[in-house]
C-alpha cells in the first residue's frame, strides 16, 4: 500500500472508478464527472489539482481531490458553494488506508490543508482528522456547515407558499 498523488485525471488508474461509483451513490458531488467539469471550468491557472490516492496493486483504495493554491495550502476541490466536501474511501481496511494517506500528505511541501465544508457528522472525515493528527498535523475542526433545507413538515407547495 503506498501513497501518490496525480495532477491530471488521465494519470488516475482505471480501478478508480470502482470508489467514484460508490461516492456518487451519497451525492453527484463527488462523481468523477463532476470533479473533472469543476477542473476544467471553475478554476484559474495559479493553482494545482491534486489527485492524493492510496494505492495497493493497482487498486486505488482511497482519492482526496484537492487544489493546491500559490501558498503551498491544499484546499477541498469544490466550486464555492459546495454544499459538502468528504473523500472517497474503500469498505475495506479504512483505518489502515487513512493512515497510510495522512503520512503521504505529511511528506507533501503544504503548509496546511483546508478540507471544508464538511458536515459535523461525516465519520468519513471525522476518521481522517484522527489520522492526520497522528501523522503530526495539528487539526482545528471549526463548525461551518449549514444545511440550508427548509423542513415543510408534511405541508404542499401551495401551503408552503401561503405561509411565505
Amino acid at each position: 500500500m503506498k501513497f501518490i498523488y496525480y495532477t491530471d485525471w488521465k494519470q488516475l488508474p482505471e480501478s478508480s472508478s470502482t470508489l467514484f461509483a460508490q461516492a456518487e451513490k451519497d451525492s453527484i458531488f463527488f462523481s468523477r464527472q463532476w470533479f473533472e467539469n469543476l477542473t476544467t471550468v471553475a478554476f484559474d491557472d495559479l493553482s494545482t489539482m491534486l489527485l492524493a490516492c492510496v494505492v495497493d496493486d493497482g487498486k486505488v483504495l482511497a482519492i482526496l481531490p484537492l487544489l493546491k493554491t500559490e501558498g503551498n495550502t491544499g484546499h477541498a476541490l469544490k466550486p464555492r458553494y459546495t454544499t459538502h466536501y468528504s473523500r472517497l474511501l474503500t469498505q475495506d481496511n479504512q483505518q489502515h488506508v487513512l493512515a497510510c494517506m495522512a503520512e503521504g500528505l505529511a511528506q507533501l511541501p503544504l503548509k496546511a490543508l483546508l478540507l471544508e465544508p464538511v458536515a459535523d457528522d461525516d465519520a468519513r472525515l471525522n476518521k481522517f482528522q484522527q489520522s492526520l493528527q497522528a501523522a503530526g498535523f495539528n487539526c482545528e475542526h471549526v463548525f461551518r456547515f449549514y444545511n440550508w433545507i427548509y423542513r415543510v413538515q408534511g405541508k404542499s407547495y401551495a401551503e408552503y407558499m401561503e405561509d411565505r
